[in-house]
């Protein structure tokens, strides 16, 4: 009886002790994670594509084609802000000639799509230097049509043309057919062209977006924030040796104006007529993955 006491005790005081161990080492582990609010985690990350015109699913954006130059006078081939509202009424809408009617109406911001001041360092969209008559003109509210230096930068920046230097310039001449000198004595040539670029040169689009992931590494939303136009880059010979954006532009600001525009889409089974702004957001459009950076909390 008495040794069946004793058994029972020293049990119970095992159970004790192992109550107790587990119970402090309950403790400890809690202490050791960090409470959460049970809110799940969601990441972005930037993501860059390209809208290539040769997908026929893209042509919406890149077609109809003009054949003139937004606001350029054919006899004097310069910018004209009077030529630019004649053509408006007959214009056929594509994204290039609605980005450059804004822009040249002061109705949509441009950014240069490197850094002016070390031209190596490219934008990539994240909009950092604005192209306005304020910085890179003679008057705070100039425009391509009253402010000279904001026009010469505009074609020194390569962002809607370029001037030709012909290698072989023709010397202007004077009553007498000779050529004709300036007051220092130095022979006067006639000025460069320009070459002005229009939607035909437009060979893709480049967007900027930013993607929200889940844990499970779904994306819950894609957001465009910024698009640029892209033309074919060539080498003395002509040939085709890249391609690189002109300007990229605020997409969000430009989705006010896109709201005004539309599309007639025949291949559409359920409605045939969408605004270009419904267009994008929509993704009504293909595109091409070419960069994408690291994930961040958000």
């Amino acid at each position: 009886m008495q040794n069946g006491l004793k058994h029972t005790i020293w049990i119970s005081g095992i159970l004790v002790l192992l109550t107790s161990f587990i119970n402090i080492n309950k403790t400890q582990r809690c202490e050791s994670i960090p409470e959460t609010s049970g809110k799940k985690k969601t990441w972005t990350k930037h993501v860059w594509s390209t809208i290539d015109s040769k997908d026929a699913v893209n042509k919406h954006i890149f077609e109809p084609y003009n054949d003139y130059f937004v606001g350029i006078n054919p006899e004097t081939e310069s910018f004209s802000f009077h030529v630019l509202q004649k053509q408006k009424a007959n214009m056929k809408e594509n994204l290039w000639n609605i980005l450059l009617y804004h822009f040249y109406s002061n109705e949509l911001k441009m950014y240069i799509p490197y850094n002016p001041d070390w031209a190596i360092t490219k934008d990539h969209g994240h909009l950092l230097f604005e192209m306005n008559s304020s910085t890179y003109g003679s008057k705070p509210n100039g425009s391509i049509d009253n402010d000279t230096l904001f026009r010469d930068n505009l074609i020194g920046f390569e962002l809607v043309g370029f001037e030709y230097f012909d290698p072989y310039p023709i010397a202007m001449t004077d009553e007498y057919g000779d050529d004709s000198i300036d007051i220092d004595g130095n022979t006067v040539y006639y000025p460069n062209d320009i070459i002005w670029y229009q939607d035909k040169d437009i060979v893709q689009f480049k967007i900027k977006e930013t993607w929200e992931i889940n844990e499970q590494g779904a994306i819950l939303k894609k957001t465009i924030d910024a698009i640029a136009p892209m033309k074919n880059e060539l080498d003395e010979n002509g040939n085709i040796v890249g391609v690189h954006e002109l300007f990229w532009v605020d997409f969000t600001e430009l989705k006010t104006i896109l709201d005004n525009y539309f599309i007639y889409d025949d291949k559409d089974s359920t409605k045939k007529i969408h605004s270009f702004s419904e267009y994008f957001d929509q993704r009504k459009f293909s595109s091409t993955i070419i960069e994408q950076d690291s994930l961040h909390v958000k």
